[in-house]
């Protein structure tokens, strides 16, 4: 019915749409009187695009900017340590 690196983003209360070849994904948001649809994005095999980004990648790059920015700290933390001494991460616990 559909391929496999579509069926990944079928989930609960999802909708697949093949049209034209293109498929597309829904969210199903059931509303009295009628169900309406609230689209999602574009399926590719690359992943699901959505307002012409790759949510795959951008979800990668913000794991990136977020690794980063934790190692940042991580050797600005053992920097002080080599410098001042583990009696100076002491006293800035103490005086946070």
């Amino acid at each position: 019915m559909y391929p496999d690196w579509a069926k990944k983003h079928l989930h609960k209360r999802k909708e697949i749409v093949c049209h034209d070849g293109s498929y597309y994904l829904y969210k199903l948001c059931r509303k009295k009187p009628t169900q309406r649809k609230e689209f999602l994005g574009h399926i590719s095999p690359e992943g699901l695009i959505r307002n012409g980004k790759n949510i795959t990648q951008a979800r990668a790059a913000a794991t990136k900017a977020l690794l980063t920015s934790f190692l940042t700290i991580v050797f600005s933390i053992v920097v002080i340590v080599s410098i001042f001494g583990a009696s100076y991460i002491t006293y800035a616990q103490i005086s946070f």
